[in-house]
């Protein structure tokens, strides 16, 4: 995402003048550029026309038009990343002073982690990751690398934060991401369980009653978004399931909530089972 915007060329001016007939030569030379973290950049270049490049200055006209838009949803884009992100930074920023002062033996370190994803994202080719679920998912692997290199000098171990729904129902997390983690305390636990749990610890408010949001995308998604139906409804499928009702015997809403979860639970069921093994019969090993 955008990290900046700025102009980077200010000395001269553009004027497109518009008339009902014609589109008349009054483009002068100006380039402008909008400069974004990662992969994210464009630059506009318009130039001088010659008296009868009527046809080229209506292209680049319009291109000019078309580029100011694409700034503009941009810059909207980047903004409201700023702010989402800034609301997780905050709330992550107050529960760790929560932490600290309620448990003598907690610590913590501010790692930005914002370079190493750059450069990553500027030397791999991103040009065959359409729904850039990839880098998504890349951003979790880092956390990841991050937690397991403090976890090793410190002679600890990574606590992950996936609930039952999440790790055992649909899936909902990264392979080597946020999956990886050395103890699950709460992954038996239903959403509804850990809220009745974080109310009880007296969690913030402010994490209470925050979209939960897996934070890794360039925008204020939040894991409903992503999933189409709310914990709520998953958790009411798999309490159904477990209770051993037929799918069959489904209302046509109810039905509807059940085909998302079996749709993600298929797909991601590689992520909740034990990695495959090749067993090589006895006869073949020397």
């Amino acid at each position: 995402m955008l990290r900046e915007i700025r102009q980077v060329r200010r000395g001269k001016t553009q004027t497109v003048r518009r008339t009902f007939g014609t589109l008349r030569h009054a483009v002068l030379e100006r380039s402008v550029a909008i400069r974004g973290g990662g992969s994210t950049g464009q630059a506009l270049d318009t130039t001088r026309y010659a008296s009868d490049g009527r046809s080229r200055q209506v292209r680049n006209l319009l291109s000019y038009i078309g580029a100011s838009r694409r700034r503009h949803s941009d810059l909207q884009k980047f903004r409201e990343y700023q702010r989402t992100g800034k609301e997780q930074f905050d709330r992550a920023s107050e529960h760790i002073s929560w932490l600290k002062n309620k448990f003598e033996n907690v610590n913590s370190v501010n790692i930005d982690l914002t370079p190493f994803f750059e450069k990553f994202e500027s030397t791999v080719d991103t040009s065959f990751d359409k729904s850039e679920l990839g880098m998504a998912n890349s951003r979790s692997r880092m956390r990841m690398l991050t937690l397991y290199y403090y976890a090793g000098i410190s002679n600890s171990i990574v606590v992950g934060t996936g609930n039952k729904v999440e790790d055992f129902g649909i899936g909902f997390y990264t392979k080597y991401g946020d999956g990886g983690v050395d103890i699950s305390p709460i992954a038996d636990l239903m959403k509804s369980e850990v809220y009745e749990l974080s109310k009880y610890l007296e969690i913030s408010n402010s994490i209470l009653n925050a979209p939960p949001t897996d934070g890794l995308w360039d925008d204020d998604r939040s894991d409903e978004d992503q999933i189409g139906v709310s914990y709520e409804d998953l958790e009411n499928i798999m309490n159904r399931l477990e209770n051993g009702e037929d799918p069959k015997e489904f209302d046509v809403k109810i039905k509807s909530f059940y085909e998302v979860y079996m749709g993600h639970h298929k797909s991601n069921k590689h992520k909740m089972v034990e990695i495959p093994v090749c067993k090589i019969p006895s006869k073949f090993k020397l």
